[in-house]
This record gives structure tokens, C-alpha cells and sequence, in this order.
């Protein structure tokens, strides 16, 4: 009477005991560059940095979300007084943390650090829905071992909280349950939320959370929950930013980023400049057409110019496409990974030198440090591999006829990959690392299975 008590308590132990596993190994990773960065600023903040103590110090001293730092005036992105550019998810745990700018980066890095190792923990929950468990632990330690979440929960960025919420939401959604529950929806549905709350970009993510329910032919009382849960932040910050500024959306980075980044990249393909002096024409041509602070007026010419710098070059555009999305799908970490571990490197974040085109970028990186062009190969080959099992194990999904599983994985990544086009940066690929690990993993699992398989029928003949 006793055995198969003992052995289904056992069983339901295991999968803990690998994502703690997991969750150690992650942490330990993350763990390594503590130990020669020390929480120096100059290694751990970037460009970005600055802003979000500053957004996160106004909400801890003067409950307010807004920018008053010497620079406000030059905030060409965000002219007006009500800020529109950035949203208050990552500010607010900012000001959660600490009073000083070090303190506080000390205080973040350390939560993102443990708040990514137990996101890797959660994979390996995700991935055992769909596989056996020593896959999913497959799943949970190719997570663990990505060097871009290494290297953004050591750095005072939003992207590793992003992911972690996000991870948290999937696992939510897919996790076994005796019954689904409308407060089980209404969790996943918050989760997706503060997803959202720390990146705009984690808007969509909702509308893959609610395909997948709708492929699980769930109620639609529990999806209208969900949604309704899910939509809370987005709705409430797009009519705060529209009533506040004439901005109507959750964010105007988008724009922003289109004509700064992307239209900039475009011109200077086109006309044969540099993209820094692209950046500075078209910023004057925003200006010239939307003088004063009206952050609505800017908004809107930030994507007319945008738009119109890429459709008058179709050719460049098309170009910067494919090299963009070779950039996001290859392209690791280098900058920063070298400046964590004490390197003072100017090298670009991006795949380029200078000029975008492969053939100059090959040859720039041939002249590189020997360190340097393993780790921009060596991430490039280990990211190629990881999708082309996660293209495996998407196949392996659809013949099991796990519809809504690939429906959410393939949504999700699908998204983020479409809206990362703009900025195309390894980094915009952190989000969705956790998925490919665990659509991976099953394709790993089914080429080792076919291979042993075919290896015993030879055997076999013998």
C-alpha cells in the first residue's frame, strides 16, 4: 500500500529537484562577472541607465513619473513634461531598492540576477508539459548557460525582469491543473501585465497567451479574464499617455526608434554615410518639423520621417532587413560581456563595423583580438544551432498535434521577432531565449531518439 504512494510522491519531487538544479547552476553563472565588475557604474550602466534611476529616484522622492535631470531639455524623444518614452514598470523597482545610484545598481543587479536563475527554473516547468522530464531539464540548462541573460542581469537594464515576468505568465498558462480556475487566468493575465509595465514591447504578448487558450478551447469566461487582466496596464497607461500628452499608445519609442534606428541605418546604406551622421539629419528634420514640446507633434514626425527615409530606398531597406534579421537571430554579446569582466572595449554592441554590409563586418572582425572573434563566433554558432533544434522541435509539436503550445511559443517568438526588426540587436532576443530552449530541447530529443534508433537497427543487421 505503501510503494506506489512513495513512488508518486518521488515523481512529483523530481521536477522540483531539477529546476532547483537549474536555478543553482543559473545563479552561479550569473554569478561569475559579480566577481571582476564589483558593481563598478562605468561596467555596469549603459546608455539607458542614467534615465531609469533617474525615472525610478522621481517616483521614490517625489511620487512622480517624470524626468528633471539636466538633460531634460535635450530629450528630443520626449519633449513634453508628461513622459511618454518610457514606462513605469522598471522605474518602480528602481525606487523600491535604494536611495543612491549605487546602492540602488547593487540592489537591482542582485535582483535580476536571482529573478532570472528562477526564471530558468520555470523553463524546465514549461518544457516538462511537452517532453519527458530529462529534456526539460535539457531545456531549463540552455537557458541557464545564455550569455545574453548572463549578461543584462548584470547590468542596470529592464530586459532580464522583462523575461522573468514574462517566463512567469507562460508557465501560468501551460502548468498543469486539477481546474482551471478563472483566478489561475487572472495570475497569468497580471503577469502579462507587469510584463508589459517593465517593456512595451511585452504589449503583444497578451494576444499569444489568449491564442493559446483559444487553441486549448478554453471558456470564454477564462479567456475574457485573462485578456481583461492582461490589457489592464496597456489600456490604463495608453489613456494616461493620451490624455496627458496626445499620445495614444502605451509608448512612443516605437516611433522613435524607426527613424533614429532604422531609417538612420537605411540612409546611411543609401547615400554612403555614417549612421551617426544619419541620425543627426534626420533628428534636425523631426525637429524642423515638429518644433516646440508637443510630444504628440513628435511622435507622429518621428514615423512620417521614418517611413519616408525607407520607402524612398527601397533597395536599402530590403538589404538592412536581412541583415537585421540575421543580427537578431546570430548576433550575441560582445561590448558588454568584455566590459563586465574588466575589458575597456569601444566595440560595437551590434554585428557591424561601421559599414553594415557582411563583408565589411567580417573583415573588421578578422582584425579583432583573437578572444573577440571567438566569442562573436562562437555565440553566432551556438545560436544558429539553437534555432535550427527549436525549428525541430516546432515540427515535433505539430505532429503530436500540440496546437496550442506551438501556437504560443511560435506567436511569441514571432512578435518579438517582427518588432525587434526596428532596433535588431541580439539583446531583443532575451525575452524569448526561454521558449526557443524548451521548442529546442524537443528537437534535440527527437534527433538523439532517431539517431539511436537508426544506430540499433544497424546493430541489429549486423
Amino acid at each position: 500500500m505503501e510503494a506506489p504512494h512513495a513512488g508518486r510522491r518521488v515523481g512529483t519531487r523530481r521536477p522540483v529537484r531539477q529546476s532547483v538544479v537549474v536555478v543553482l547552476i543559473a545563479l552561479a553563472l550569473r554569478l561569475v562577472p559579480v566577481a571582476f565588475h564589483r558593481f563598478h557604474p562605468e561596467r555596469v550602466l549603459t546608455l539607458d541607465s542614467p534615465l531609469y534611476l533617474e525615472l525610478g529616484w522621481n517616483l521614490r522622492e517625489h511620487g512622480a513619473f517624470r524626468r528633471t535631470g539636466p538633460e531634460r531639455g535635450a530629450a528630443v524623444e520626449n519633449p513634453g513634461a508628461v513622459e511618454v518614452f518610457r514606462t513605469p514598470g522598471y522605474p518602480l523597482l528602481l525606487a523600491l531598492l535604494g536611495r543612491t545610484p549605487q546602492r540602488v545598481a547593487v540592489a537591482a543587479i542582485c535582483a535580476q540576477i536571482v529573478l532570472d536563475a528562477l526564471a530558468a527554473g520555470l523553463i524546465v516547468g514549461i518544457a516538462g508539459t511537452v517532453m519527458p522530464r530529462r529534456w526539460a531539464l535539457i531545456a531549463g540548462l540552455l537557458a541557464a548557460v545564455d550569455v545574453g541573460h548572463i549578461v543584462y542581469a548584470n547590468l542596470v537594464m529592464s530586459d532580464t525582469v522583462f523575461a522573468a515576468l514574462l517566463m512567469a505568465g507562460v508557465w501560468l498558462l501551460v502548468r498543469p491543473t486539477e481546474k482551471r480556475s478563472f483566478s489561475s487566468r487572472l495570475i497569468a493575465g497580471l503577469a502579462f501585465s507587469a510584463a508589459a509595465a517593465v517593456r512595451p514591447v511585452g504589449v503583444m504578448a497578451s494576444v499569444a497567451g489568449a491564442v493559446f487558450l483559444v487553441a486549448r478551447r478554453e471558456d470564454r469566461r477564462r479567456i475574457a479574464v485573462f485578456l481583461l487582466a492582461a490589457l489592464a496596464f496597456p489600456v490604463g497607461w495608453t489613456f494616461r499617455n493620451g490624455m496627458g500628452a496626445g499620445v495614444w499608445s502605451v509608448s512612443d519609442a516605437g516611433g522613435y526608434n524607426l527613424c533614429v534606428v532604422a531609417g538612420a541605418k537605411v540612409k546611411a546604406a543609401a547615400e554612403g554615410i555614417t549612421r551617426s551622421e544619419a541620425e543627426r539629419r534626420l533628428v534636425e528634420q523631426v525637429l524642423r518639423e515638429s518644433p516646440g514640446d508637443d510630444s504628440a507633434r513628435r511622435s507622429a514626425a518621428f514615423r512620417r520621417v521614418g517611413w519616408q527615409v525607407i520607402s524612398a530606398h527601397p533597395s536599402a531597406a530590403a538589404k538592412e532587413a536581412v541583415v537585421s534579421l540575421a543580427e537578431f537571430a546570430l548576433a550575441g554579446e560582445r561590448r558588454y560581456l568584455l566590459r563586465l569582466f574588466g575589458a575597456d572595449t569601444e566595440t560595437s554592441a551590434g554585428v557591424d563595423e561601421g559599414d553594415r554590409n557582411p563583408r565589411a563586418f567580417l573583415s573588421g572582425l578578422a582584425r579583432r583580438e583573437r578572444v573577440e572573434l571567438l566569442v562573436v563566433l562562437g555565440q553566432a554558432g551556438w545560436n544558429l544551432l539553437l534555432w535550427l533544434a527549436a525549428f525541430v522541435g516546432a515540427v515535433q509539436l505539430a505532429r503530436r498535434s500540440r496546437w496550442a503550445e506551438l501556437l504560443l511559443f511560435a506567436t511569441a517568438i514571432g512578435y518579438q521577432t517582427a518588432a525587434s526588426f526596428v532596433v535588431a540587436h541580439g539583446r531583443m532576443r532575451v525575452p524569448i531565449v526561454g521558449m526557443l530552449a524548451v521548442m529546442a530541447a524537443l528537437g534535440l530529443s527527437r534527433v538523439i531518439r532517431r539517431r539511436n534508433v537508426g544506430d540499433g537497427q544497424a546493430t541489429t543487421r549486423v
